[in-house]
């Protein structure tokens, strides 16, 4: 989303990753995987701060914990 001025007011955020949930008691043996498990999120800037690299990095680590949270409920509904 942009402002009357064209500034980004939001930005989205996606995350890829390969993830495996492996048994190295069992001989290796995969018990979830998912090669393309996605992840995406918008976030809002303040364009009243001045710091926009602060805001860019609590609104990455926001998001890198409810990516894991929603990785850890995806984990326990597979089984």
């Amino acid at each position: 989303a942009f402002n009357q001025q064209g500034r980004a007011t939001q930005y989205q955020i996606s995350i890829t990753a390969k993830i495996e949930l492996v048994d190295h008691r069992n001989e290796d043996k995969v018990l979830w995987k998912n090669d393309q498990y996605r992840f995406a999120e918008n976030y809002q800037v303040n364009l009243e701060s001045t710091d926009a690299f602060d805001q860019e990095t609590r609104a990455i680590a926001e998001i890198a914990q409810r990516f894991a949270e929603t990785l850890v409920t995806n984990l326990l509904e597979g089984f």
